[in-house]
């Protein structure tokens, strides 16, 4: 299974999660569960406007600054995979940070 991560896809088994994560240490991140059938994903546009309105809530900045290019790494994933009916998981956290749990104490956030 191959996992798009920042940007390249990454193998499933080759994965890890550093606990310096805010998200492991604090539960600031987010995960949006979207199906796909037949390769097409179900209502992506709404599930990444929800995405993105939960992230504005948690104060969380993101590299991919418009909501289209999120489309491409779920599209991608499913042919990477060879996977047409599926469960895809958008998580987003802040990134690696320090133990204050602000927005200010992540370095980078994550996709």
């Amino acid at each position: 299974m191959k996992i798009y991560l920042n940007g390249i896809f990454v193998e499933k088994s080759r994965l890890w999660c550093p606990c310096s994560i805010t998200a492991c240490c604090t539960g600031t991140g987010r995960l949006k569960g979207i199906r796909s059938y037949n390769s097409l994903v179900f209502k992506l546009d709404e599930h990444i406007e929800r995405l993105y309105e939960t992230m504005h809530t948690l104060m969380i900045r993101c590299r991919a600054e418009q909501r289209g290019t999120w489309r491409r790494p779920s599209w991608d994933t499913l042919r990477a995979n060879n996977l047409k009916n599926a469960y895809i998981r958008l998580i987003v956290t802040r990134g690696e940070g320090g133990p204050r749990t602000g927005p200010q104490s992540a370095s980078t956030s994550r996709m």
